[in-house]
């Protein structure tokens, strides 16, 4: 008769972390860290363009390259400092009588972190897309980087400033300051990251602006899109933009952009594993 036994005598609690401290740290609040900055590599003559088109990738296939060529004027560079690290080793909890020591799993140096977003012109429109990566680029950069852009809005009092944004809270398009006939966004129905600090910066600074917001579901950065939202996202898109005279050939290339860049939801879009 065989028996098996757990190597620990002494029961531990699971939910107990042995973590290293780093002394005189309060690991309960927020720790002191340089700020990110924000930078214009080139400066930008805005009397030149009529509108500013600010979005996320994942609505960058309204503007699909086959009819609309932009080029790349200038962009807008965010530097994250590295992070401060915790000590290289330190004493944990101790099973039975003996102590051990917790190393750190790596020995690499925190390095900073350049993420850049291209400027691009397109007739007399400007162009911003931003990339969202929640990994490496953390809240306070994107709130950064909306003044930096609006400062730019600001430079021409007739510029009109329309934001493309998507969220998770809504099931059908909506829209903040727009004349198209479409649903305001309205509490609970919120949008986050870098949308949503632009559209609050646009209002702290009273600036008149239009917004589309898309439903779509997965992570920032990520998500996907309906068909139902991207007909409806490139319509709404057409009348506040008309980035090209013809609907239905812009209409189609946004569907073979988006097919390309694989924004469409899927026949497993809802399965977890």
């Amino acid at each position: 008769v065989f028996q098996f036994k757990h190597w620990n005598e002494q029961a531990e609690p699971r939910h107990q972390l042995d973590t290293p401290y780093a002394p005189n740290v309060n690991y309960e609040s927020l720790q002191k860290t340089p700020l990110p900055t924000v930078i214009l590599t080139e400066p930008i003559d805005i009397s030149q363009f009529n509108q500013i088109v600010l979005c996320t990738k994942v609505l960058r296939p309204l503007f699909p390259s086959t009819i609309c060529p932009t080029t790349t004027i200038s962009e807008f560079q965010v530097t994250i400092p590295p992070q401060p690290t915790a000590i290289k080793k330190a004493h944990g909890s101790s099973y039975g009588d003996e102590d051990y020591e917790q190393e750190s799993l790596s020995d690499k140096k925190p390095e900073e972190i350049v993420v850049s977003f291209q400027v691009e012109k397109f007739k007399d429109i400007l162009f911003i897309c931003i990339e969202e990566n929640f990994l490496h680029v953390s809240p306070i950069a994107w709130n950064l980087l909306s003044q930096q852009i609006i400062r730019l809005c600001k430079s021409k009092n007739t510029l009109q400033t329309i934001v493309l944004g998507t969220s998770d809270r809504i099931t059908t398009l909506k829209s903040v300051g727009s004349t198209l006939g479409l649903p305001d966004l309205e509490p609970p129905e919120f949008v986050t990251n870098c949308t949503a600090s632009l559209i609050t910066t646009l209002i702290l600074h009273d600036l008149p602006f239009k917004s589309l917001i898309a439903p779509s579901e997965g992570p920032s950065g990520f998500e996907k899109l309906s068909l139902v939202s991207m007909d409806q996202l490139a319509e709404s898109c057409f009348e506040l933009v008309k980035p090209v005279e013809n609907v239905s050939s812009y209409i189609e290339e946004c569907h073979r952009a988006w097919r390309l860049q694989g924004t469409a939801m899927g026949a497993q879009t809802g399965l977890y594993i």
